[in-house]
């Protein structure tokens, strides 16, 4: 596994990169997990992730003999439920990337000015308190707004990058070139 800084991803903004994330949906900062750093499993994650809604109490347990994890069985058991939950959305709507998207905020609800007292004050959004309720009501777990506006920011659909900061304009190049999913 490679760590893979999304200021410097050419896959900023792909839709792999949302499914690829599915498993990082509840993992805050504070579980050692930088809002905007990922981990680049390769093109199968999404199946990967998917398989995950199939695990057991068997596999619930194997995993929390795992050193390597976060052993909290609520996270774990969240993990599993948000994966059977991924999947009826995929059923559902078509597209998880396309469902996504339809909670990028417009130009209106965001700040004139993205300065540290804004982003200092805002750890929610109007928008990723809608996407929040939204994924709560289809039976999503730790999805509040605080950890799906860092998603939000993780994945583009937000640009946080202070006004001067020099990443500032080229992920908003990025956002402005990158095709949305349907």
């Amino acid at each position: 596994m490679t760590r893979v800084s999304l200021f410097n991803s050419p896959l900023l903004l792909g839709f792999e990169q949302f499914e690829r994330t599915l498993d990082r949906i509840g993992r805050t900062p504070s579980d050692g997990y930088p809002p905007y750093n990922i981990e680049q499993l390769g093109e199968d994650q999404l199946r990967i992730t998917l398989a995950v809604a199939g695990f057991t109490d068997a596999d619930i347990d194997r995993l929390l003999a795992n050193p390597g994890i976060i052993r909290n069985r609520a996270k774990i058991v969240s993990t599993i439920n948000n994966a059977k939950r991924a999947r009826e959305l995929i059923r559902d709507e078509g597209s998880l990337g396309g469902w996504l998207w339809a909670f990028e905020p417009g130009p209106e609800d965001r700040p004139a000015v993205m300065d540290l007292a804004y982003w200092r004050a805002n750890p929610t959004s109007p928008a990723s308190i809608r996407l929040s309720k939204a994924l709560k009501q289809r039976g999503w777990t730790f999805v509040g707004p605080t950890t799906i506006y860092a998603f939000m920011q993780a994945m583009g659909l937000v640009n946080d990058h202070l006004d001067g900061c020099a990443c500032r304009p080229r992920i908003e190049a990025a956002r402005q070139a990158f095709v949305r999913p349907a």
